[in-house]
């Protein structure tokens, strides 16, 4: 079973905010869902905030900055 979604486990999540909560039961699908989180998990590069000013990363990283519609 997977359970996945932004629901926070939290009385206002219950109560007030917008969560979602997807439950995947089906085994083979679920399995699917599993080895690709842990696929992506594998490759996940660990920042810190000393990475976060760090040149080489810094000249890879693109600002993009959202259109504003009147």
């Amino acid at each position: 079973m997977v359970l996945t979604g932004s629901y926070n486990w939290t009385n206002a999540a219950e109560a007030r905010n917008a969560e979602n909560l997807l439950i995947i039961t089906n085994r083979p699908t679920a399995k699917i869902y599993k080895n690709n989180w842990k696929r992506r998990y594998q490759r996940a590069i660990k920042m810190s905030s000393q990475d976060l000013t760090n040149k080489s990363f810094s000249s890879q990283t693109k600002v993009i900055r959202p259109k504003v519609i009147h």
